[in-house]
Formats: structure tokens, sequence, C-alpha cells
């Protein structure tokens, strides 16, 4: 069901009689005063109810073909509280809403017109152009105006470009933040959309998570120009009130004749595929057939000039895993590294002494190379979380806490968009998860917690602790090594910390942070 503040106060701002119902079941969602006044029915009376019952008989089927065929506008006879007839113009606007289909309906009488009549007319037409929540374009809209931009184009010999841009890991918004804050996000992605075209470009909603921007006359080098523009201003968008959860989108741009599609549905698809294979290589970018390749992303991973460091650590890596694989955890380790060089080192001592804990448990090999890639990720989702909190010279309030307990979610969001790394998206989603299962947030305990995630757990909160942090100094080993046998059977596996402590005692000490 539509969230009832966002229906009843959209309803309040029109003063034509107006009605929105689902689009599966034809039941009303909510109704406009105007329209209850119209019929003489009150909101309450017909909510729920289906909408073809204030329809006279013989308008029923045509009214329901419009539905389907999500057509325009048609003539019809709504019925009153009365049984009087009432000739109206009735102009259908679907839209998506939370993943479910709906209609908004609005009606002129036909007998009442006039000069206002008109003037309501005008204004209702740009109303029914629009997506309710974000005041762009409908995607019906949108597509017609497309098609019709694409096809002049074509005839003239022109050139256009279209924009996708898709907020990345918008679920994990909705799902842990609340879908209040997921529709802010959606509406501060619109607005800075519209800000940062022309006047004669269009913006419309594409989908749940999605906009596309149509540029005519607009070659690939303007679009790319303008993506990277839209996607510096999309960074600084952040969630929650004390804004420590930012936001990063992707955006894919294609040009016609550049990219040598012929047909409009080529030229989307085209859009689509090129946002995907940038999403399931991190995404946050914008992306370009000529821009979007393994080597490009490579050559920027390189320029790091801490990168002959990192690529010195993962050398044998990379003579074991395929080339995009190597790579993208390359780029992955980087943005950590640029995010908080203690996560990077930290990062990689742990995948250093997850490996051999893996290899001394017996796994097989494929095995452990899985738990090194997930422990040299395991911290990756802390790119979604403020400096000022990952930086914080001093203890982290309750609220800072909470958000920090995120980072695996946020981690596991966004490497399962990568088919090639699915597999260590539970070692990022778990590896915080007491053994114990006390307050865990995933109701798993015990040996139902993967393997790879407890391996990183102990190895995690060992490294951690002996490390300097903003907040604390380092514990000594002794210190630390007696916190870990505390927690053994409690936070951690007793096996893993048998073995673990195993290892220390055969390897010269870590190296802290």
């Amino acid at each position: 069901m539509m969230n009832k503040g966002l229906s009843e106060q959209f309803l309040k701002k029109l003063f034509l009689p107006t009605v929105i119902i689902d689009k599966s079941t034809f039941c009303v969602v909510s109704s406009s005063k105007s329209l209850n006044s119209l019929i003489g029915y009150s909101s309450r009376a017909i909510k729920g109810k289906s909408f073809l019952q204030f329809v006279f008989e013989n308008y029923r089927s045509s009214f329901r073909d419009h539905l389907e065929k999500n057509s325009g506008e048609m003539v019809l006879e709504l019925r009153s509280r009365d049984k009087r007839k009432i000739m109206v113009m009735a102009y259908f606007n679907r839209f998506q809403y939370r993943k479910k289909q709906y209609f908004l309906i609005q009606f002129i009488v036909q007998n009442r017109e006039g000069v206002a009549g008109e003037r309501r007319r005008r204004i209702l037409r740009k109303i029914i152009y629009q997506d309710p929540l974000t005041r762009v374009l409908n995607y019906r809209i949108l597509m017609k105006k497309l098609k019709q931009e694409f096809l002049a184009t074509k005839e003239e010999k022109g050139i256009l470009s279209v924009l996708l841009v898709d907020i990345d890991n918008f679920d994990f918004i909705n799902h842990t933040l609340g879908l209040e804050e997921g529709d802010r996000v959606l509406k501060s992605v619109a607005r800075i959309l519209v800000h940062n075209v022309r006047e004669h470009d269009l913006v419309g909603r594409w989908g749940e998570d999605s906009f596309l921007v149509v540029l005519p006359q607009t070659d690939k080098k303007g679009a790319l120009n303008l993506g990277y523009r839209i996607l510096e201003a999309l960074n600084s968008l952040t969630v929650e009130k004390e804004k420590l959860i930012k936001i990063t989108s992707t955006i894919s741009v294609v040009s016609y004749p550049q990219d040598r599609c012929e047909d409009l549905g080529s030229f989307l698809d085209k859009a689509k595929s090129l946002l995907n294979t940038a999403k399931e290589m991190g995404g946050n970018t914008v992306a370009s057939t000529t821009n979007l390749s393994n080597a490009h992303l490579l050559h920027k991973v390189e320029k790091n000039e801490k990168y002959v460091s990192l690529q010195g650590q993962f050398q044998l890596l990379a003579k074991k895993l395929h080339s995009v694989i190597f790579e993208t955890v390359l780029a992955l380790s980087n943005a950590v590294k640029a995010k908080d060089y203690y996560t990077e080192k930290h990062s990689e001592i742990t995948a250093y002494y997850a490996g051999l804990l893996a290899e001394e448990l017996g796994l097989p090999p494929e095995e452990v190379e899985v738990i090194k890639i997930g422990a040299i990720l395991h911290d990756i989702g802390k790119i979604g979380i403020s400096d000022s909190i990952l930086k914080k010279p001093g203890p982290l309030n309750e609220k800072e806490k909470a958000l920090i307990r995120l980072h695996p979610e946020i981690g596991a969001n966004i490497i399962k968009t990568m088919k090639f790394l699915r597999d260590v998206v539970p070692i990022i989603l778990y590896h915080h998860e007491r053994y114990d299962g006390k307050g865990n947030r995933w109701g798993i305990k015990g040996k139902q917690i993967p393997l790879g995630a407890r391996i990183v757990s102990v190895i995690d909160v060992y490294h951690a602790l002996i490390s300097d942090r903003p907040y604390r100094k380092a514990l000594s080993q002794e210190e630390a090594i007696k916190i870990i046998k505390q927690e053994r059977g409690k936070k951690f596996d007793p096996q893993v910390v048998d073995t673990f402590l195993k290892i220390l005692k055969r390897e010269k000490a870590i190296t802290p942070a």
C-alpha cells in the first residue's frame, strides 16, 4: 500500500477531482476532497473499493482497457451517490511507488469547463506528466518524448546522448534506514539532475532507483563531462540526520550515432549493459564504451602512488585468480586505502593470517583463496561511513556505533553485485557475528556462521586490539591474547581461536597498523 502521508499530502495540493488506484486491483488508495464532493462519497467510504463501481457500466470495459494499455485520456461517466451521471474527461498517469504500480487519474467535468476549465486543463497536463514523488517526468511521458527525440535525431542526422543514473545500494537504504529516507534520497537525486541540465534537456524517472537524462544535440564528450559533474554532486549526498552515510551512484553514457545503435531498443540496451558492468566492477563511476574496460580500471589503480606496495602483497594471488577478479580486488582495496590507512593495513594483515589459518584448518586451495579475498574486502563497507566517524579522535557515541555496525551490510551490498565475487559476500556480511549468537542481527550462531567469517572475526579483533586507534592506545600482545581467550566459545569459534594462537606462537608477532 502507498504511504498514506505521501498520497494525502499530494492530493491536498490538487484542485481537480483526483483518485489514486492500485493498477492490479483497481482499488482506491486515496482520493481528493474535490472528487469526494463530486461523487458524494467520503474518502473513507471509497478507500479500498474497486473504482469500477463508481463508473457507469457501459464505460467500465473501456476504462479497464485504458488502464491496461496505460492510455492517456478518455471520456466517461461517473456514478454519484444519488445515481446521477457525471460526464468527465479522465486523464491517466501510471507511476511506480516502492515496486508497485499505481494510476493517478484526474477528472475534468465536461459541462463546467469554460475559461476556467481550459486553465485547469493546461495545469493538469503539466501535472500528469510528472512522477508524483520526484516531480520529474514519469516513465510513460519520458519514453514517449525520448522516442520522438531519437527518431528526429536519426532523420536529421543529428546527435543525441543519454545518461542512465542509478543509485548504488538503494535497497540497503530502504531496508536499513527506512522508506522515508529512501524517498528523501530519490527527491534529492532528482533535484541535482534537474539543476545540472539545460532547459531543453529531459529528466525522467526510469525505475525505482534510477533516472534517465536525455541530452539532445550533445555528443559523447559533452555527455561524459556532464556525467562526471553530476556524479561529483551526487557524491555529496548523505543519509540520516547526522549526514554520516554517503550516497554513491553509477552513471552510464550512450551517444547516437557514436555508439552505433540503429534503433531505440538497442540504444537503451547499451545504456543498461554499461551500467550493469560498471556496477559489477564496484560502481560509483561514469561508464561509456570508450572508458569502461579492465585496462582502464587497472590504469587508474596504478596511478595511486601506494599501488606498488599493495601490488607486491598480492602478486601470488594474481597468478591464481582470473585477471578481472584481481583487478577488481585491487581497485576496491585502493578505495579502502584512500578512505582510511588503518583499514588498508588492517585488511592486508588480516588477509595474510586468514590464509595461514585456513590452510592450517586443512581447507582446499580454492577455499583458502576465497577466504583471503573476503579478508581483504571485509571492511569495504567503511567506504559508506563518514570520515567524521572513522577518524573521530574520541570514543563513538551510540548513534555512531550503530552506523559503524552497518559496514558489513554496506560492504555485502557493494560486493554482491559482482557475480565473480559473490562467494566472499557471506564473509563480509557475517564477520562480526558472535559464535554464541547473542545479539546477532541475522539470527545465526555456531557453525551456521560461515567458516571464512569465523576466521576473519578472530584476526580482525586481535589486530584491532594491538593497533593504535584514534580513541585509544594499542594493547600489548599478551593483553590482546588474554581477551581472545576470554571470548573463546562466546564471540569466537573455539577451534579457530586454538588454531590462531598456535599460528601466533609459530609466526613472528603480527605487526600493528
